[in-house]
């Protein structure tokens, strides 16, 4: 059921008292004289009034109940036959009571002949949303105190796909600044879902989201947001939030990439994938701190910009969690095992880099990456350089949960840089650790990776 508003304009025709007072000559020639004269007169002039009538329809309404709401809008009495209504309110737009509008555009049920001539005396607004011109009526903002706790919500899996219910906390001014894009925060989380599973099937995942409550709060402080800002819970505080001034905005579309960025940690428990990003003080000085960026991870929603997609790395470990019906695990993330990664990895490179030596490093949490280095090694004659990525990425294999993985990988243990020895200097090439991951998933335990 839908609760909407119904608008009703009116003319009333109100009767005014208006004195008249002047003067005047009677006579001819020399019997001329002026008179003074004064009296009242009564007139009319038209008010229009509007009235707001509540009404709780079908989504969307059946006939039925389109008939109720309209003979509300129209002061009808339900008892009273429609032919005899329509004839009295005929009577009352020639007598100028009412004012005339296009009839809704939704089909006539029981009195269709007589649906036209009752519609034209009001603006019903009888659409499965609400209609620009009629405002939505008010939800009523809670207060957060120690009742106001996150509601427990259940995924389910239907035909091969896991749906998740999301659970938003939409405070007043939020709620002011989406009203004032012309849309409802309904239609707004609506849309956002479409979005998101637009993406999700693209990429082939093997989840979607819905909508699951939106919650009203006059105010929310952020230690209050606390229990809703956590990853792989289904839920997310929209609080002083203004969707135009995020990065993520379109217009166009009325979409913010940076909410369902936000959404993958608190729906899909995704790492950030922009925490594979290196940034150093240039290309050619990758081991001392600055603001370049000399490398970028995954392309993704995960990452910056946010591209629509979902990485590869991570669809695989979405779908095993969809496959094995797990629902939401408040504070534990996506995670990495051994058995995501081959057990043995041929870096391929350009064969005139044959017997070169290698160091690997990785990064430094100050910056840029580390110069001490983690591996040394030759590449072989073919071009090959071999490698284990257990050991590699032994520091996010062991780390004691998922949070801690994901961080690791965007401070320390995530993307290395390989080094090899130039006659004019070495020259540099990245990896992360999802390059592994993806390896494993289209070759197996026996993976290559063409360095370039």
């Amino acid at each position: 059921m839908r609760t909407i508003q119904v608008a009703n304009t009116f003319i009333d025709r109100i009767a005014v008292d208006v004195d008249k007072t002047g003067t005047r000559e009677i006579g001819e020639g020399a019997l001329v004289r002026t008179e003074t004269y004064s009296y009242t007169v009564t007139e009319y002039r038209d008010e229009p009034r509007t009235e707001y009538v509540t009404v709780t329809v079908a989504d969307p309404p059946t006939p039925e109940q389109f008939d109720e709401a309209l003979a509300i809008a129209c002061q009808r009495d339900p008892t009273v036959d429609e032919e005899t209504h329509a004839l009295a309110l005929i009577e009352k737009i020639e007598q100028g009571r009412f004012t005339s509008h296009t009839p809704p555009s939704i089909a006539a049920s029981d009195y269709d002949v007589f649906l036209p001539m009752i519609a034209s005396t009001a603006t019903p607004c009888l659409t499965p949303d609400v209609t620009v011109g009629c405002p939505p009526p008010e939800p009523v903002f809670e207060t957060v105190d120690g009742s106001f706790v996150p509601l427990e919500l259940e995924v389910r899996n239907e035909g091969g796909i896991q749906y998740r219910p999301i659970e938003m906390v939409v405070d007043r001014t939020t709620y002011d600044n989406i009203i004032a894009l012309g849309v409802t925060p309904e239609e707004f989380m609506q849309a956002h879902v479409d979005e998101m599973n637009t993406i999700l099937e693209a990429s082939g995942v093997n989840m979607r989201v819905e909508v699951g409550e939106i919650r009203y709060v006059e105010s929310m402080t952020s230690d209050q947001r606390g229990p809703w800002n956590v990853s792989n819970s289904g839920r997310w505080p929209l609080t002083s939030y203004d969707p135009t001034g995020s990065s993520g905005w379109t217009p166009d579309t009325l979409i913010d990439t940076g909410l369902l960025h936000e959404w993958g940690h608190s729906v899909l428990g995704l790492w950030d994938d922009y925490g594979f990003d290196v940034h150093a003080a240039s290309a050619d000085d990758p081991f001392s701190p600055g603001s370049t960026k000399i490398y970028a991870g995954p392309a993704s929603l995960m990452g910056v910009p946010r591209d629509p997609v979902i990485a590869p790395w991570a669809v695989a470990q979405l779908n095993d969690i969809a496959a094995a019906g797990t629902g939401y695990q408040p504070h534990v993330a996506v995670g990495v095992t051994e058995a995501d990664i081959p057990d043995r990895a041929t870096l391929i490179f350009n064969p005139s880099l044959a017997g070169r030596a290698v160091t690997v490093h990785f990064r430094d949490p100050a910056g840029g990456f580390d110069e001490d280095a983690y591996l040394t090694g030759v590449i072989s004659p073919d071009g090959r350089f071999v490698v284990d990525p257990s050991s590699l990425f032994e520091n996010i294999l062991d780390a004691d949960s998922t949070s801690s993985q994901s961080h690791l990988s965007r401070t320390e243990w995530g993307t290395m840089l390989i080094a090899v020895e130039g006659a004019s200097g070495p020259e540099y090439f990245y990896l992360d650790m999802t390059n592994f991951v993806e390896a494993q998933l289209d070759q197996g335990n026996e993976a290559s990776i063409v360095i370039d």
